[in-house]
This record gives C-alpha cells, sequence and structure tokens, in this order.
C-alpha cells in the first residue's frame, strides 16, 4: 500500500458518534477548567489520552500515517485517535481556520475514518468543530481528466503531465493539495531546484521579485484547488504577463475533476 495507517477504523453510525464524542468532549471541557488555556498542545494531549484511558476508553497518540509513491515518503502524525473511530485533533489557537478543517479532513482521507474533531484549547471555553466525509477510496479513485488546453512544450511538459495522472492514480483525489505539490518537488531535485525567485515587473519597472515553481527557467507550474476555472486562468495570465516567463503548466484539482491547462502571456 501506498498509504498506510497502524489503525484500522472500526465502522460507527452517527448516533454512535455523538455518544462516543460526547464523553469525550465532557472530559476536555474538565481538563480545560483544571489546567486553564495557557498550556502547549503537548500538555493537553497527554491530559486527555490519560483520562480517557482512565474512561476505560482505547486511545492512540501520535498515531503515524505515511503516504509513498516511488522513492518519494511523507509521515503524518495524527494527535489521538480514541476507540478506533474518532480522530482529534489538538490546537492551541484562538481561532479555527480552514487550514485546521482542511488537515483534519486530509488526515480522514488518507485514514478512511469518517469522522474527526477538530478541538481548540486556547478559546475561553473549549472549540470544536465537527468534521466528516461519506467519500470511500474507491470514489477518490475515480477522476476525470481535462487536459484539451495543455500543451506538451518540452520534455519537461511531458514529464508533468505524465507524472500528475500516475501520481493521483495511486493516491487518488481530495488530498491536501500541498501533498501533491511535495511529490513534484522531491522529483524535481528539491525545494532549491523547483522554486526559484522571479523578476516582477511591470511596465518596465521591477517591482521585487517572488518565489515560483519553475520546470525549467522559462517555465513555470502552479498547483490549485479552485472551483471557478475562468476567473483562475485570468488571474495566472495577470501573473504571467507580469513576468519574463514563457509559460505556465497549470494543475488543479477539484472534487473528481483534475484540470490541465498551458497558460502563456
Amino acid at each position: 500500500m501506498t498509504i498506510h495507517c497502524s489503525i484500522e477504523p472500526q465502522a460507527m453510525t452517527k448516533d454512535e458518534y455523538h455518544y462516543l464524542d460526547h464523553d469525550v468532549m465532557g472530559i476536555i471541557f474538565s481538563i480545560q477548567n483544571d489546567l486553564g488555556r495557557l498550556f502547549d498542545e503537548k500538555i493537553y494531549q497527554e491530559a486527555i489520552m490519560s483520562r480517557c484511558i482512565e474512561a476505560g476508553m482505547e486511545v492512540e497518540a501520535e498515531v503515524p500515517v505515511q503516504v509513498k509513491y516511488q522513492d518519494f515518503s511523507k509521515k503524518y502524525f495524527i494527535d489521538l485517535i480514541i476507540n478506533r473511530r474518532i480522530i482529534y485533533e489538538l490546537k492551541t489557537t484562538m481561532s479555527l481556520n480552514s487550514k485546521h478543517r482542511c488537515q483534519v479532513m486530509n488526515y480522514l482521507f488518507l485514514t478512511d475514518f469518517q469522522y474527526g474533531k477538530l478541538v481548540s484549547m486556547r478559546t475561553s471555553s473549549v472549540k470544536s468543530e465537527f468534521v466528516t466525509t461519506s467519500l470511500t477510496p474507491r470514489d477518490r479513485e475515480r477522476f476525470k481528466v481535462d487536459q484539451d488546453d495543455w500543451e506538451d512544450i518540452d520534455q519537461d511538459s511531458i514529464w508533468l503531465r505524465e507524472f500528475i495522472i500516475s501520481l493521483i492514480s495511486d493516491w487518488g483525489m481530495f488530498l491536501d493539495i500541498a501533498l501533491y505539490r511535495e511529490a513534484i518537488e522531491f522529483f524535481r531535485g528539491g525545494e532549491q531546484a523547483f522554486t526559484a525567485e522571479v523578476e516582477i515587473i511591470n511596465k518596465g519597472t521591477v517591482l521585487g521579485t517572488q518565489k515560483v515553481n519553475l520546470l525549467n527557467p522559462e517555465l513555470a507550474v502552479h498547483l490549485s484547488s479552485v472551483k471557478s476555472i475562468r476567473s483562475y486562468k485570468d488571474q495566472l495570465q495577470l501573473f504571467l504577463v507580469n513576468t519574463s516567463l514563457k509559460a505556465m503548466q497549470w494543475i488543479n484539482l477539484k472534487g473528481q475533476q483534475l484540470t490541465m491547462r498551458t497558460i502563456r502571456p
């Protein structure tokens, strides 16, 4: 398997989820009452694990999830898995945001768990968000490719097109976009080879430089996960116009649609 988690998820109904989560969140609230809200995440993690075990629950902490593709390997660590049924991701931040939610969703997709909970211990009262998915591994393996506007400009472009289709065929869709980008970066020789400072030039004036992922000195590559293909394409063209780059190979992964476009100034 190219994606491996040491904990096999146990099936549960939504009612069973709410029953278990009610008990776990009761423990989490009691811990904040006892400890306050100013400790590091690891302190809360240890306290939750200890009290849940005392309550008769099965708890695993820092559960490793390994993702592989050929020579590429990345390991994630899930904060807590309780009763082999619910993933809990702890934060010590004043607000939960979309990045945090995407992190939990990414864990669900990687492990095939259905239920997750995002919890912040820093707020005046514990804040939490329910995260779930009904997508199965088979759902994630199904995807359509739209490459009508893609140009095989050079061998680098051919490599990228073939690589991303092969990678998604292996891992499936819906994972964190940064993971796909990291895999490309790895096979392109690492960050120093894949990322460079590009001059931003508007009406003859150099405004500065910005880091851009490059397949070669004249060809950028951009990965995204956006709904509006047309409007985002317009923005990429505006970006390209204000550089000396010849073209950009754009890959957008959204839902079960892989869209590949060649953008020119």
